[in-house]
């Protein structure tokens, strides 16, 4: 169900298990992320004809937390039958299905029906603890700021008033999907929360900035790191190739630039933040490459100090600039720590605004909602950036962030012991394993004591 943010990070997992010997398939909505899946090799299932983000409906109010909630659960009702059957076609036959949280709701009735294992994973501390408030709801500003100094009781509290104001929006669609399926609806957001309890869920993030999450979530929710797509795994045009030689050629014919690139976030205005980026790194004497990702950005000519282009490979680019100006996706956030870059984050939603706080806290950069920048404030995020202080403390932090596919490799391991735990074979052929932003079910749920212990 979601953008390329939601669907990347599984191919590295998809990645992992097929080298382990098992057959995978991602589900994901719409033609570019299926097309993205099958670029590095690996089987996809089209789950609807497009994201939420391409919806006009949610598009309107896509900086509007409780807002875009509502516009998602219309959403939800108006493709739920085309869902429904997609998701049972993408999960028949398999032994395990993996599935992004948001979408657990919708894949534990096929998985009970069908005594398959459920994985759930997320990429960010989305779920219930007494350290962070709720972030998805969480407005900006003094309000935000009280939260996160109040007490643990006061933080837990948030997580069920954010449960409540998502399953207000989404119980309509689910129990329709249930029904479907031949199970019975939901009777309460409690009775769904019960019969989900148990399931293991994946945190895809990195401990290392999260360590008071460690003792909560030792137990059945093992924090395993970034997930990174192997730069070598995708299957690239000569066109394209020749496009990276040239990028490449760009970034090393000068001083390192300032990254600017908001991924699959449909930002409002592109191009007249590109122009004000562009005309900031003019007046600082300094190059900018601009990534336009899925903004509708008409590539004016912002002078020759700067250089445009659709999409590139993090972990290729990121290394060879001097900073990053980003909306704080799990993937750009963790691409840029890996890349010891400072950076600044201007969140729109979901878990980015979590991340800009914690860049901001850790000293390695600082964040401003994307709806409040302006040239003075960009120009003061960059010295704080270029601040030897701060630069220091991105490097030190990017030699603990795990690299490659180190945290790949420890979920295909989980994954695989949890499939055995409920009698799945998996031999040296492996099982079948679905997943994606709607993965599959749970045979018995097991728990783990911590993630070292498998």
């Amino acid at each position: 169900m979601g953008s390329r943010g939601d669907v990347q990070p599984t191919i590295a997992i998809g990645l992992a298990l097929r080298e382990r010997g098992h057959d995978v398939t991602i589900a994901a909505m719409g033609g570019p992320l299926v097309e993205l899946i099958r670029s590095a090799g690996l089987d996809a299932h089209r789950l609807a004809d497009h994201v939420p983000d391409y919806d006009d409906d949610y598009k309107q109010v896509i900086d509007r937390p409780i807002g875009r909630m509502r516009a998602y659960g219309r959403f939800l009702v108006r493709n739920v039958a085309t869902l429904s059957r997609s998701i049972q076609e993408a999960c028949a036959g398999g032994d395990v299905v993996l599935t992004h949280s948001d979408a657990l709701d919708f894949a534990l009735p096929i998985t009970r029906r069908d005594d398959t294992t459920i994985i759930s994973y997320r990429f960010f501390p989305g779920t219930t603890n007494s350290v962070y408030p709720m972030t998805q709801y969480t407005p900006a500003g003094l309000t935000s700021s009280v939260l996160n100094h109040s007490p643990r009781m006061v933080k837990r509290a948030t997580w069920a008033l954010g449960d409540s104001i998502t399953w207000a929006n989404v119980r309509h669609a689910v129990n329709y999907h249930r029904v479907s399926v031949g199970e019975a609806p939901y009777r309460s957001r409690r009775h769904k929360n019960i019969d989900a309890r148990e399931i293991t869920d994946l945190q895809l993030y990195d401990a290392t900035l999260t360590p008071d999450l460690v003792p909560e979530f030792s137990r059945n929710r093992p924090m395993l790191g970034f997930l990174e797509v192997p730069a070598n795994a995708w299957q690239v045009s000569p066109e394209r190739r020749a496009r990276d030689a040239q990028l490449m050629e760009w970034l090393r014919a000068g001083e390192p630039p300032v990254y600017w690139g908001f991924g699959s976030m449909r930002i409002a205005e592109p191009d007249r933040l590109a122009q004000m980026f562009a005309q900031v790194c003019a007046e600082r004497g300094q190059r900018g490459l601009i990534v336009s990702g899925w903004s509708e950005l008409h590539h004016a000519d912002l002078g020759d100090h700067v250089r445009i282009v659709d999409e590139i490979v993090h972990a290729d680019v990121l290394p060879l600039c001097s900073a990053a100006v980003h909306h704080g996706g799990a993937g750009t956030t963790a691409a840029s720590l890996r890349a010891g870059l400072p950076m600044l984050i201007c969140p729109v939603l979901a878990d980015q605004p979590f991340w800009g706080k914690r860049v901001a806290e850790l000293g390695v950069g600082a964040t401003i909602q994307m709806r409040r920048l302006t040239s003075a404030r960009l120009h003061a995020a960059l010295d704080t950036l270029q601040d030897p202080a701060t630069r220091r403390r991105a490097q030190r932090i990017a030699t603990l962030i795990d690299l490659g596919d180190i945290p790949a490799r420890r979920a295909a391991q989980i994954i695989e012991s949890i499939a055995e735990d409920d009698g799945v074979d998996i031999g040296n052929q492996g099982g079948t394993v679905v997943q994606g932003r709607f993965g599959s079910g749970g045979r018995h749920a097991t728990r783990l004591e911590s993630a070292a212990e498998v």
